[in-house]
């Protein structure tokens, strides 16, 4: 983030906080994807910035274009490569929209 605020400014580096759901380096670092998810969709709720919400809508959008074209080629296999399975992914965009949803302009 501090390389990413020297670079772009604070806003920016801020949006970027604000759409990860975890920003370690190192992925064994992270914690338990359900975790990492209800924390993050807490953060979207009640401390992000206000621009955040469009960005981290439009980057949903983006993985459910590519989700829904893998489903369509390879089926319901595509969940396999997601740690929430196909119900917890679905729920995970569920709840995004329903968060990030009504706050874009």
């Amino acid at each position: 983030l501090s390389e990413i605020n020297v670079r772009f400014g604070t806003v920016v580096a801020q949006i970027v906080k604000d759409c990860s759901d975890s920003l370690v380096t190192d992925p064994a670092g992270k914690a338990p994807w359900r975790e990492r998810k209800i924390r993050h969709l807490h953060h979207l709720t009640y401390e992000r910035y206000e621009r955040s919400a469009l960005v981290s809508s439009c980057d949903k959008i983006a993985n459910l274009g590519d989700i829904v074209e893998d489903l369509r080629r390879d089926g319901e296999v595509t969940f396999d490569r997601f740690n929430g399975g196909p119900v917890g992914t679905r729920a995970y965009y569920d709840a995004m929209f329903s968060i990030c949803g009504p706050s874009i302009p």
